[in-house]
């Protein structure tokens, strides 16, 4: 880490503990002083409502490794998309797919998936208003109106559903009321960032709405509109080429790497027929026509004679300018060539119903919940993939998938007993066309990929506080039942692989079709009957409220992650080895507590994971069979870890924050199929393909071991010109690889950000009110990789992807309630 880096960490840190660790002179005199915080400015870390456990309970009192960020906090760090959410929490780490800003790659407690194929389904499982979102290539949505943002952290199995080993984040949005308000906020910064947003929320039928109906009851409208665009960081100077065919210069590959142009709408309903009965529908579009982000080089293997060309395109470090091109097109019916872009639109339903069907006293309920949701979404990714104005290595990328989901919870609240029963279908249907050009065509394949998915879950969970210790100890135990259901067709086309022929020196041979079977084209499908995987997902826990601030609690846990076909399969029998379900059991203690007449709040976590059959995503260049990356069964790992999040309020308008989050995974055996020098495989006298543990040779991706965020803010008393408030906050992880067998020619080291918000809020007007900031991105523009690409010496080169360089900007928002 630079410096300049290391030091803003250190002043940080220390700001924090002088402030946010007070010892026991500082509480005596307080006391001593007899301060009385005035009524509504009382002086303390703000109570926060979460849903980790399907129902409204103080954070502090939920038995769960949970963090939870309100819309406030959302605002003061500048979290703009779900990237951003990455330096955030503990042990929480955030990255872009390769090719684009809209997919994200999401890493908890050392659980990633890796390859963004999209017949894979992620690790972590991301949600909004509790509906799975099935897919990371769209799922780096803007977060323009979001009420709480809660990370939950280790399987979540039991309540959240499939495909959460390591966690779940959920994101609950803003709900229509029946107040007449409007909010439009302008944003404007370097790279030309323009940010327009305009939130109205108004009643349609009851009070103050177009008409009043008692017997329709009440129906309340929620609009946000949302538009963002930025230049690329990168300028594209290899932008244009010579068409062969005319002579004539033409635009070539896009325009700057990494810009932005995003629109973004919601609508939402909500509809009170009857004050037991509340529906909330939501619609939600998205569309996106950018650039694929920057992909440099920077390694060439010495011994990857083809490879040796690409020499002069090196970047050792992040560049202002990269001269990558058009793309070779593999269907050669469409043209010889194709824009580089990073295309895509979704459209998203959702109607979430909910009735009390029974109320027995003032502390008991009976609520039946009904979440409904169909969405779909559409990309286009293409991107060159060797950071040069040559045609090494030209990459295509489209999938077009509809998912749907639908839940029925039966909560109930007794004074002993809190407990939930539930049901959950989720369908999907998608295809997926993908395609490589290597080596100026030389080497040219296509994939395309058609799947269905089908998975059915009953559920339980409940809560017993015992009748003694006085009511402070408490029993949770659950349990989810998940039957997976894949069907999964493919075709692969050889088009050309051009290998030199022995018998005419200094010829070339087409080896596709020619009764090689690794080469041969394919069409074929391959499916699971009903219930081929299926999965018993269990949880308990024990919690003691040792005294009213002080809760500790332990908890045991199951994750499953279903199983499936790899889609990057380049033979039949390839595809047809599915590989199989993973498992992750995980056992967790921890504690949540406040200090100090609630100025002090310290939560923390260690937790241990044991991992069975652990789904990995290898990577694999052949000169002969294209860059590959397959999932395998190929190991089993414990992984140990600690989370620490401290807050403390020593004086009014002043918090300070310590995140830290730690861990410690192994490999305990990773098997893999043995490669030559070539990249073919290795076979043992019989014939059969040879394996060998690894597990010395393997690291967990994107997964550093310490990671630390330390946050300052200030927030002056309120004045008739509004109120002054100012935040920083510092970020900074240890060293981290890119790929399970990585060569170290294209890691990251470990590296410190630091931002910051300077905000005058509430400055009134005739009509309303007015918001001013100015913040900054990554001030000490610190050059950072958040992906790479190593192909090995099969091919010879290796590419990197680059954080955002340091951006600043001026911020207006308008404020308007009627009265």
């Amino acid at each position: 880490m630079m410096f300049t880096s290391r030091r803003a960490v250190i002043l940080t840190v220390a700001a924090a503990v002088a402030f946010g660790l007070p010892g026991q002179t500082w509480a005596q005199a307080k006391k001593k002083a007899g301060d009385k915080p005035e009524a509504g400015m009382e002086v303390g870390v703000e109570e926060i409502t979460v849903t980790a456990e399907k129902r409204e309970e103080s954070l502090q009192e939920t038995p769960v490794s949970v963090t939870a960020i309100t819309s406030e906090a959302i605002e003061e760090k500048g979290i703009r998309d779900v990237i951003d959410l990455g330096q955030v929490a503990p042990n929480l780490h955030m990255h872009p797919n390769v090719g684009g800003s809209t997919g994200v790659t999401v890493n908890m407690r050392g659980v990633i998936r890796t390859d963004p194929i999209i017949t894979n389904q992620p690790k972590v499982g991301l949600y909004t208003d509790g509906v799975y979102i099935a897919k990371s290539s769209a799922a780096n949505a803007e977060l323009s109106d979001i009420e709480r943002i809660e990370v939950l952290r280790g399987p979540q199995g039991t309540l959240w559903g499939r495909n959460a080993n390591g966690g779940a984040v959920n994101f609950i949005t803003k709900k229509p009321t029946s107040e007449k308000s409007i909010s439009a906020k302008t944003e404007v910064g370097n790279y030309e960032q323009f940010k327009g947003s305009v939130i109205l929320n108004t009643p349609v039928i009851g009070k103050g709405g177009l008409a009043e109906s008692e017997g329709f009851g009440t129906l309340n409208l929620r609009q946000v509109a949302d538009y963002r665009s930025r230049d690329g960081f990168y300028d594209n100077t290899g932008d244009y080429y010579t068409d062969p065919t005319t002579g004539r210069k033409q635009r070539g590959g896009s325009g700057d790497f990494a810009n932005l142009d995003r629109v973004a709408t919601s609508t939402s309903l909500r509809w009170e027929p009857a004050k037991s009965a509340t529906i909330d529908y939501n619609f939600e579009y998205r569309r996106h026509v950018e650039n694929p982000s920057a992909s440099q080089l920077t390694y060439v293997y010495p011994n990857a004679p083809g490879a040796q060309p690409l020499v002069p395109y090196i970047e050792a470090d992040r560049a202002d300018a990269i001269a990558n091109n058009s793309l070779l097109e593999n269907d050669v019916t469409r043209g010889p060539y194709r824009q580089q872009v990073n295309h895509g639109n979704a459209r998203a339903h959702t109607v979430t119903a909910a009735f009390d069907l029974a109320k027995p006293d003032e502390s008991s309920n009976v609520t039946l919940k009904s979440i409904s949701s169909y969405r779909t979404f559409t990309q286009q990714e293409d991107q060159d993939v060797d950071g040069s104005p040559l045609h090494y290595g030209d990459f295509e990328l489209h999938h077009d998938v509809a998912y749907w989901s639908q839940e029925l919870q039966l909560l109930g609240t007794f004074p002993r007993l809190k407990w939930v029963l539930g049901g959950y279908y989720y369908g999907e249907h998608g295809d997926e066309q993908s395609g490589q050009v290597l080596y100026g065509g030389a080497t040219n394949l296509a994939y395309n990929d058609v799947f269905n998915v089908r998975s059915y879950a009953p559920y339980a969970q409940g809560t017993y506080t015992f009748p003694f210790l006085d009511d402070r100890l408490s029993l949770t135990l659950g349990v989810r039942y998940t039957q997976e259901q894949v069907h999964h067709g493919k075709q692969y086309s050889c088009y050309a692989i051009m290998v030199p022929d022995r018998n005419n020196p200094g010829q070339f041979t087409n080896i596709c079709n020619v009764g090689i079977p690794s080469f041969k084209n394919f069409s074929v499908a391959h499916g699971r009957a009903f219930g081929g995987w299926d999965a018993v997902s269990p949880m308990g826990s024990i919690a003691f409220q040792a005294t009213d601030d002080f809760m500790f609690y332990v908890r045991a846990s199951r994750g499953f992650q279903s199983g499936g076909f790899n889609g990057r399969a380049t033979t039949e029998e390839a595809f047809a080895q599915n590989y199989d379900p993973e498992t992750l059991e995980a056992y967790e203690g921890g504690i949540k507590s406040q200090w100090l007449d609630n100025r002090l709040q310290v939560n923390a976590s260690m937790f241990f994971s044991d991992y069975h059959d652990l789904q990995v995503a290898v990577f694999r260049a052949s000169q002969y069979g294209g860059a590959v990356s397959t999932l395998q069964n190929a190991a089993s790992a414990n992984i140990w870890g600690s989370e620490l999040e401290v807050v403390a309020v020593p004086l009014r308008g002043i918090e300070a924050s310590v995140t830290y989050g730690y861990i410690d995974p192994t490999y305990k055996e990773f098997m893999e199929q043995a490669l030559d020098a070539m990249g073919n495989p290795v076979l043992d006298s019989q014939g059969n393909p040879e394996r060998i543990d690894v597990s010395d040779q393997r690291q967990f991706v994107l997964t550093p071991k310490h990671a630390v965020t330390v946050g300052l803010s200030y927030t002056a008393p309120p004045t008739d010109r509004g109120t002054f408030s100012a935040h920083m906050d510092t970020y900074w992880q240890d060293d981290v690889v890119f790929l399970v067998d990585e060569h170290y020619v294209n890691n990251q080291g470990d590296y410190g950000l630091l931002n910051g918000r300077v905000q005058l809020a509430g400055i009134p007007l005739q009509h309303g009110s007015l918001d001013v900031a100015v913040f900054a991105h990554n001030l000490l523009d610190r050059k950072y990789r958040t992906f790479g690409v190593d192909f090995g010496p099969q091919l010879g080169w290796a590419v990197n992807q680059y954080g955002d360089p340091r951006t600043f900007g001026l911020q207006l928002a308008y404020n308007f309630t009627a009265s």
